[in-house]
Formats: structure tokens, sequence, C-alpha cells
């Protein structure tokens, strides 16, 4: 998938606008899926706790402005839909038509299990190209290490897509890199029967 980055700041609003506002990212995550979400003496690890900190980090500054919703199969969906979260980070069955009739869709799958078909990564409301752009953008840098892009890449996410100043470091102190977040729970992930789905093919960093 090839994106370049090219939003406006007329066009950032909706969930970005939200999140300001608050000054909070809310996460939708499964309440109890080994390896993604687990919340143990009170507790929360898993991969999709880490990228929950890594869009808090980049788009408020702090890792810690997150706030979680526990949310079921059944469930994750419609409380998505329902604004009760800015993004759903929990393992579904996933198909084209399931993304037309939810009016919610997959970013990018990052894991997949071929034992119940489910898939995961993040998912976001449709018609809110704002944060879909802003959000594929920072798993692409986070996959690329933050650190090394060039200034111009890190200044882009400033001026174009709102995240806050300085980003790149507070992404890289929240969540080292992709690769290492996978490795921190791919114990707890395999033996959950999840596989990595390779990444895409890169975006440009530019006009």
């Amino acid at each position: 998938m090839t994106l370049a980055v090219g939003v406006s700041a007329e066009a950032m609003a909706g969930t970005l606008e939200d999140i300001r506002g608050r000054g909070v990212v809310t996460c939708a995550v499964a309440a109890d899926a080994p390896g993604i979400a687990e919340k143990k003496n009170g507790q929360r690890s898993g991969l999709a706790i880490d990228l929950c900190a890594v869009l808090a980090a980049a788009v408020t500054g702090h890792a810690t402005n997150v706030a979680f919703v526990d949310v079921t199969e059944s469930d994750g969906i419609v409380s998505l839909q329902a604004g009760e979260a800015d993004v759903l980070f929990a393992p579904a069955q996933w198909s084209f038509a399931e993304e037309v009739n939810d009016g919610v869709l997959l970013l990018e799958p990052l894991l997949k299990r071929e034992s119940d078909g489910k898939v995961f990564g993040p998912m976001l409301r449709q018609g809110d190209d704002a944060w879909f752009v802003t959000l594929r953008w920072l798993l692409e840098a986070l996959r690329k290490d933050p650190k090394s892009l060039p200034p111009e890449a890190a200044e882009q996410g400033v001026t174009q897509l709102g995240l806050a100043a300085g980003w790149t470091d507070r992404v890289a102190a929240a969540s080292k890199t992709y690769d290492q977040l996978l490795q921190s729970h791919m114990s707890a992930l395999q033996g959950a029967g999840w596989s990595v789905v390779p990444a895409p093919e890169g975006m440009r960093f530019g006009p």
C-alpha cells in the first residue's frame, strides 16, 4: 500500500479534534486476549496496550494519556460505532461485507489466526479520513523506527497530521520499534495461535 501524506490542516477534524479537546486517546480493547490485551492485578499488558500508548504519545504528547474500554467480540464494533472509543484493538472475524455493513474499517491486519480465521489490527469508524491517514502514517513510521525518519517526515507529522511536537522522540521512548514490541509479546501471541502478517509495501513520506 502506497500512501502519500497530503492532509491539510483544514482537513483535520472529527476524531483528532475530539482527542485534542479531551487530551486522551480512548482505545477499546479485548477484555482477555493473551498477548494482545490482558489485565492482571489491575495492570494492563499486551500489544494493543502498547499500541495505544504509541498513539497517545504521538497525538497528545504523553504515552499515559490513554483511556481503555474493555469489550468482547460481540460488542467491540458497537462500542466503536457509538463513539465510545477512538480506535478498536481486538481480535475479530473480518470480511469486506462486514466492513460495509458495520460502517467500520480495518486499517491493517497485524496478526492472523488460522484456527478461527480471526485477525487483529486497528479498526476505525468509516468517514474520518484524517484519523485514518494519521494512524496509517504513524504505524508505518513505527515500523521504520521513528528516530530514523528524515526531519521533513517528522515535521509533516506535526504540521499536516496534527501530531504533538517532538512526537518521534516520544513514540520511540514509549514503544521502541514495532518489531521490538512484537517480540516482547511473541511468546504469548504464538501460544494463543497468532502469527504475524507481513507489512505491506511502505508509503512515501512527502507530497
